[in-house]
């Protein structure tokens, strides 16, 4: 049975960082667990089109490995992927590294004091500290809507796109209008017949102001990469200043971001009851604000309808609502997000005297500052429940402090065991 010093569950962001900072630490035995087949994580498995990020490129990366050659403000997906495919490579991970390799349960050994991994394939190895860098976007959601399993035409989750099927001339339906639905449905409504994309809540749709990067910018980051920096830190604060603050109620900030909303919906809107539909009946905060350039304009401009009745069911030919209509359809997209959660399904993780986490976190997963403990069973968080902080913004710059944190932490704790 193979032995570690450092078992990390996952080789998306939080991973990788863990791993850079674990070597930077002086500790090389690690080996990270992927269940997939390659790094990256979130950015690995979705692959739909115009599949992006929320948060401005220079700030979701690594504050130590700047990339001068985001060709935009806001990178797709397959820029994203190349970055940390990048890092694997300059820092050596993918020695580390052990792809396909999903961990179905984690045991802690109180007579050895380590961790026993099984694996999906029966294998088993063990790690003297386990380190999660479990994401929350990796389980894909589908509502159990009836009929759901008769409907004759292709279906799929956004985060599964099939990209074997052309939607060119189709009728189209999309279950979901969030982040990552308003992503892909400007591009598919140029190639679609028909859209309809079933809303159950309206969203906060703030425009993304997205530009590519001039070249004479591009050198001027590799020039002087203060410069980037300086732009990192801008929009640090930018979020942290106005878009922390809008959560907040009765502030100045909240009123001039719901006035932003309203106004962007005006100025891209024409129809008066669409603008009702796409205006939410909760207040900022209570979900994710939404960023697009193109989601709004694409429903005023292409042929796209929005409904807004309840699902009442699904059939061989496509989709019936409340209000007693069904919209026949060639095509299924589940834009239904993620079990997001559902923090560590499906792996079941079982500390001292056999206690399941899942069970501990019954009630609401808690952890300090990344750390969680069972007596002698130590566990080590990157990105799972207990480090989220109020949204993906000020995350992305948090996991950097938090990986080296953790790596600290764990020098004092191997120190005295």
């Amino acid at each position: 049975m193979q032995q570690h010093t450092v078992a990390i569950l996952g080789a998306g962001m939080s991973g990788l960082c863990m791993a850079i900072k674990l070597k930077e630490a002086g500790v090389h035995d690690i080996v990270l667990l992927e269940k997939t087949g390659g790094v990256g994580g979130t950015w690995h498995d979705n692959t739909y089109p115009g599949a992006c990020c929320d948060v401005a490129s220079v700030l979701y990366s690594y504050s130590f490995e700047p990339n001068p050659d985001w060709s935009r403000a806001y990178s797709p997906q397959a820029e994203i992927l190349a970055y940390f495919e990048h890092c694997a490579d300059k820092y050596q991970l993918r020695q580390h590294i052990r792809f396909n390799s999903e961990v179905t349960s984690a045991e802690y050994r109180e007579a050895t004091g380590d961790w026993l991994l099984t694996l999906s394939s029966g294998e088993q190895l063990c790690s003297r500290v386990l380190v999660s860098g479990l994401g929350q976007l990796n389980l894909p959601h589908t509502p159990e809507f009836p009929g759901r399993e008769q409907f004759a035409g292709d279906s799929f989750h956004s985060a599964r796109w099939d990209h074997s099927v052309d939607l060119h001339g189709k009728r189209v339906a999309v279950i979901g209008n969030a982040a990552s639905a308003i992503q892909f449905i400007p591009v598919i409504g140029e190639q679609a017949e028909q859209v309809y994309v079933y809303q159950r809540s309206a969203n906060f749709i703030l425009p993304r102001n997205d530009r590519m990067y001039s070249d004479e910018e591009k050198r001027r980051f590799r020039r002087w990469p203060w410069l980037q920096r300086l732009l990192r830190l801008r929009w640090y604060l930018r979020q942290e200043l106005i878009m922390f603050g809008a959560m907040l109620k009765g502030t100045l900030r909240r009123a001039l971001i719901g006035k932003m909303v309203k106004g962007y919906l005006e100025q891209t809107i024409s129809d008066p009851q669409r603008r009702e539909q796409l205006t939410p009946d909760y207040p900022l905060g209570c979900k994710r604000a939404l960023v697009s350039d193109d989601y709004l304009p694409a429903l005023e401009n292409q042929p796209i309808e929005l409904v807004t009745s309840p699902i009442r069911g699904i059939d061989a030919t496509g989709v019936e609502t409340e209000d007693g209509i069904e919209r026949p359809v060639d095509v299924l997209i589940y834009g239904t997000g993620f079990r997001a959660t559902e923090f560590l399904a499906p792996l079941a993780i079982r500390g001292e005297h056999g206690r399941d986490l899942n069970d501990a976190w019954r009630d609401g997963a808690e952890a300090h500052r990344g750390a969680w403990r069972w007596r002698a069973s130590l566990i080590f968080s990157c990105c799972t429940a207990p480090t989220l902080t109020w949204d993906t913004i000020r995350l992305s710059s948090w996991w950097k402090p938090r990986c080296v944190m953790s790596a600290n932490v764990y020098r004092r704790y191997s120190s005295r065991t």
